[in-house]
């Protein structure tokens, strides 16, 4: 069992689940040093969840900063994991991710999502990465509008997302990125 075969499963799931969300593919999170297999994407519920998935042919080599950096941008996150890393994976992630075992089912090499532990909301989303999923034309266009932009208005975007990240409240920060994500039309640049 692989990823692409878990893929197949969780996505009509998801899409089932959540009717009005976005999926994404491989969404670049710390400036592109970790990218997220999946991210759910809810404007109603005002939630950004990450997924990731660990098939039984990969490691776990990289979840601590997988976590970590999830930690930092999502509202909730799940890890889709085989049976093989279910125990170390408990060890590793914090308790308000949600784990969901994949098992193949057998010949129809389908595969069975079983959700072991259920997400929680995440306690400590950090304002300045989440701004960093924000292109800098659209995080200079927020600052025009709030008249937050003296100063910055050609620094590199590092200057611009902190400036975003110092003076909006998180939750509506997050409903600004979870907005400005679903209106993009051209994900790679």
């Amino acid at each position: 069992m692989n990823d692409p075969m878990i893929r197949a499963a969780l996505i009509p799931q998801l899409l089932k689940m959540h009717p009005q969300a976005k999926l994404i593919p491989e969404l670049g999170l710390h400036q592109g040093a970790v990218r997220a297999d999946l991210s759910l994407l809810d404007f109603k519920e005002k939630y950004l969840w990450g997924y990731e998935i660990k098939s039984s042919v990969d490691t776990l080599t990289r979840l601590p900063t997988q976590a970590k950096v999830y930690g930092e941008v999502f509202s909730q996150a799940t890890l889709v994991c085989s049976q093989k890393h279910l125990e170390s994976a408990r060890a590793l992630l914090p308790s308000w991710w949600g784990l969901t075992i994949a098992e193949a089912t057998g010949a129809s090499a389908g595969v069975r999502l079983t959700s072991i532990r259920t997400a929680t909301d995440n306690p400590a989303v950090d304002s300045l990465s989440l701004a960093q999923l924000l292109w800098r034309q659209e995080t200079l266009e927020v600052l025009e509008e709030h008249g937050w932009d003296r100063g910055v208005r050609s620094r590199p975007r590092r200057f611009l997302w902190q400036r975003l990240a110092d003076n909006m409240p998180l939750q509506q920060l997050q409903s600004l990125v979870i907005q400005t994500l679903l209106s993009r039309t051209d994900w790679r640049e």
